[in-house]
């Protein structure tokens, strides 16, 4: 009784947008469990990849027989494939568009089933060599399983809505070893707003994450980046090019994939996935770098150890089979493989850059440094997620400047120049899904239905006496839920039963009113379940075409058991009593 007791008062403080020392516990907790989740994927494919890659180097992938460069993606695909086959439409959606999606239209709610089919197609993926990435996998994982928290614990949606914003700062952090930027990524890719009460809860996810991975992993970062300085102010012309450079190959990776992806739609799915293994493998012959995470090769690229032949092969090589595995639907990510190409590119811009003025001490290096950043922020359009990564993986202020400078212009030839969506949003564009973000929908989404309802209200039958009807008048409500067949019918204006009370002849003789009947403002009533937003709640009126909701417990389906109701106008009058007296966090 007590515990049931205790999570019922969760529930409700967290129903509010002020919840805030709760949510902060619950963010948490699920850093802590999103961070255990990550090392566990990640033990996944490096397992394996130990066991096979010569000299156990988990990125080691340009040592193996080139037989093996086109067998292993190429089977790797067909056995994804396979696996996918055997699940429905729905339950092969997965990566951050999936989470994206489901935040935008499910309320937050991710199925635990996708949950294992990101995780064991993620790391298929990745062990098989194909130009993957483990970050967008560990999004979608960080999301899930806080998602899958809040749903055990039977949260108000609103809360699990946050606490996938903490899934995900707590993923970004633990693969990057990166607290800031994963916080930052998890407000501007997935959330879309900056509140005090959406930060604080993830900031502590975000820290949680970074625990666990340095518990298992140590605090080194990702990628081995030396000491980087601009040379000159005269650099800066050098600057605005390898913007502009970098904002149109995010461009061309954009639309490769949107291409790719609105072409295939047709073609039957296993047919897809060996279009894409065929793909990846037949380059993977030629060049086998494209292979894997790649963080190998980037770290190459900071040390200037690559050749610029090989930066740019690579970099263009990679560029086009990530753009048309991801369209053609494979399970790859897209966040890694866009960091690889951008390190790549932005190392061929600094090389030439050298040679056209050898004077000017530019540093290669630096500039993979800059291209990964910008190709990231671009792709994205994360320019604060991209700017945030580059401070704290170079832990050097001198990259500030350079930084702000080419990813806001590869952002601007992006958004401005070809006038393209960011890549997730692109791809669920093709797949026919339109996100309905909104700054009041967002609003709505901060409060759960519980916080607004009216718990109070007095029930009468469809059919009542005078005395009967005097009493509903005298609870002083402005509404009383009338029932017809053991079911919630409306609501009626108890004003309006007040007017007609008055004008009833005098009687000796016992009246019956039928409510139903009576000259009244009668509200036609919905149904939706106690962990549904506000925002739930209005689309729910919108397409049932009602202006009232009866709110019943959430783990009931069709149930009549009434929590309480909640209408158009008061959802209404809340959202404005706090624009004008409360200003948003």
């Amino acid at each position: 009784m007590r515990e049931h007791f205790s999570l019922t008062f969760l529930r409700n403080q967290l129903a509010s947008r002020r919840a805030l020392t709760q949510l902060s516990a619950l963010g948490f907790a699920s850093g802590i469990l999103t961070g255990l989740v990550i090392m566990l994927f990640r033990m996944a494919f490096e397992g394996p990849q130990v066991l096979f890659l010569p000299g156990a180097n988990t990125e080691n992938y340009e040592q193996l027989p080139h037989f093996l460069h086109f067998l292993l993606p190429f089977g790797g695909a067909i056995l994804i494939g396979l696996f996918f086959y055997f699940l429905s439409r729905a339950e092969r959606r997965v990566g951050v568009a999936h989470v994206i999606e489901r935040l935008d239209s499910h309320q937050g709610e991710l199925p635990f089933k996708s949950l294992l089919v990101q995780f064991l197609a993620g790391a298929l993926s990745i062990i098989s060599g194909h130009s993957a990435g483990r970050e967008g996998a560990a999004v979608h994982l960080g999301a899930a399983v806080s998602s899958q928290l809040g749903q055990k614990l039977a949260l108000p949606n609103n809360a699990i809505r946050s606490l996938i914003g903490c899934g995900t700062a707590a993923a970004i952090s633990a693969s990057f070893n990166t607290p800031i930027a994963g916080i930052i990524f998890a407000m501007e890719v997935i959330l879309k707003e900056y509140t005090l009460n959406s930060v604080t809860p993830i900031i502590l996810a975000s820290v949680a994450g970074v625990i666990v991975t340095q518990f298992f992993y140590g605090a080194d970062p990702a990628f081995v980046v030396p000491s980087f300085t601009i040379g000159s102010l005269e650099e800066v012309p050098f600057l605005i090019l390898t913007g502009i450079i970098m904002g149109l190959l995010a461009s061309l990776l954009i639309y490769i994939s949107k291409i790719s992806a609105e072409r295939s739609q047709p073609i039957p799915l296993l047919l897809r996935f060996s279009l894409a293994g065929l793909l990846t493998g037949v380059a993977a012959v030629l060049v086998p770098q494209i292979m894997g995470i790649g963080y190998d090769t980037v770290n190459d690229a900071f040390q200037g150890n690559l050749a610029l032949q090989t930066l740019c092969v690579v970099a263009g090589v990679k560029l086009l089979v990530t753009g048309l595995c991801v369209g053609l639907g494979l399970p790859s990510g897209f966040i890694g493989p866009s960091l690889v190409i951008g390190a790549l590119a932005g190392g061929a811009i600094g090389f030439v850059g050298d040679y056209l003025a050898p004077n000017s001490d530019i540093n290669v290096g630096l500039y993979a440094m800059l291209g990964m950043g910008a190709m990231m922020g671009a792709t994205l359009q994360a320019p604060l997620a991209a700017l945030t990564a580059l401070m704290e993986l170079t832990a050097n202020t001198h990259i500030t400047m350079p930084g702000m400078l080419v990813i806001i212009i590869s952002n601007l030839v992006v958004r401005e120049g070809f006038k393209l969506k960011p890549i997730f949003r692109t791809l669920l564009t093709t797949q026919g899904v339109e996100l309905k973000s909104h700054p009041l929908n967002q609003y709505l989404d901060r409060s759960s239905v519980s916080s607004v309802m009216d718990s109070d209200i007095p029930h009468s039958a469809s059919v009542v006496s005078i005395e009967e009807a005097k009493i509903l008048i005298a609870s002083q409500h402005h509404w009383s839920l009338i029932w017809l067949d053991d079911k919630p019918k409306v609501l009626l204006s108890n004003s309006d039963l007040a007017v007609f009370v008055e004008k009833l002849p005098e009687s000796k003789g016992e009246i019956n009113i039928q409510l139903l009947d009576i000259p009244a403002q009668r509200l036609d009533l919905g149904e939706v379940n106690l962990r549904a937003t506000l925002r739930h709640a209005l689309e729910v009126m919108n397409s049932k075409q009602v202006e009232a909701l009866y709110i019943h417990p959430s783990n009931l389906e069709n149930s009549v058991i009434v929590e309480g109701i909640i209408t158009r106008s008061a959802i209404e009058e809340v959202y404005r009593y706090n624009r004008q007296q409360v200003p948003l966090d």
